[in-house]
Parts: C-alpha cells; sequence; structure tokens
C-alpha cells in the first residue's frame, strides 16, 4: 500500500530523531501500515470468513490506544486523553477509507469492544459537559446492553464490567 510505505519512511526518519516515544511511533505507523492494507483488503471483499476476520482484528489492533490500560474509556473524544484508558480511535488514513462504510467501521468498533470485554477490563462512558452521544457511542451502547442481557457483561453506576467465566 503506497500510502503505508510513505508511513514507514516518515516513522524511520522519525526514529532517528528521539529515542523512546519514536520507537513507539515507529512500530505504530507498522500497524498503521498494515491496517490500510487490511482495510483494503476488506473494502475490495471476496474474503472467507477466517481472512476477514484477521483483517478486521489488525485495523481493530491499529485503532486501539492505551491498550495497557486497566478500563476501555467510550464515549468523546477529548475526554480520552484526559484520563487513563485504552480507547478506539481508527488512524487518519483508515478513517478516510471507511468513513462512508457503516458497517465495516462497526466491524471493527465491535471487535475493539470484545477484544477489550474478552482481556477483562471494564468500560467507562466519559462525556463531556453538554455533550450528547454521538451515533457510534449510541451502536455501542446497544451492543454492550445486548450483553448485559446475555450475561456477558454486567453494569454498575455507568460501568459495563464484565462478569468473568
Amino acid at each position: 500500500v503506497p500510502a503505508g510505505a510513505g508511513l514507514l519512511a516518515r516513522g524511520g526518519k522519525a526514529a532517528k530523531a528521539a529515542s523512546g516515544v519514536t520507537v513507539k511511533s515507529a512500530a505504530h505507523l507498522g500497524d498503521v501500515a498494515h491496517a490500510l492494507e487490511a482495510t483494503g483488503r476488506l473494502i475490495k471483499g471476496g474474503l472467507k470468513a477466517s481472512e476477514k476476520a484477521d483483517y478486521i482484528k489488525t485495523v481493530a489492533k491499529a485503532s486501539t490506544h492505551n491498550a495497557d490500560a486497566t478500563r476501555v474509556l467510550l464515549g468523546s473524544f477529548p475526554e480520552y486523553t484526559k484520563g487513563e484508558g485504552a480507547f478506539f480511535s481508527l488512524p487518519n488514513e483508515v478513517w478516510e477509507l471507511v468513513k462512508d462504510k457503516p458497517d465495516l467501521l462497526w466491524e471493527v468498533n465491535k471487535q475493539f469492544l470484545d477484544d477489550m470485554i474478552g482481556k477483562g477490563k471494564s468500560l467507562v462512558i466519559t462525556l463531556g459537559e453538554g455533550r450528547k452521544p454521538g451515533g457510534g457511542l449510541i451502536k455501542e451502547l446497544e451492543y454492550l446492553n445486548k450483553l448485559v442481557e446475555e450475561g456477558i457483561l454486567t453494569y454498575v453506576d455507568g460501568v459495563y464490567i464484565p462478569i468473568p467465566k
């Protein structure tokens, strides 16, 4: 994917500029390049179910930030950076490819949620003062409420908590 190649090239330059953060940035750029390739294959279609699942996982991984956090933040983006928690945000390059493909966008978002739930992370809704939930958050909440009904999650004081198996 040409866009990915450019990202990797810039990542290599960044890695020379400083240590620590740049190595992480270069690794993330590699994830973005893989996500771009995976997104292209998903859009093209004609995939076996297992291939499609693998590509969705690749895009979800590149869209997961602060993955080591003990909880997940869902809601409005500015609040993500104010708190400590994992969050979902597609790389800009991937967003440009999927912004008009709501079904694909949801599949990746759902994979992120499933990954976080599978790791036993609580999910916290973070909306800034006066903000209302957008369509993406509403769909996430509908999905999480379905998982509560199925006994996979419980909901306590604004937090969705995975129920251990």
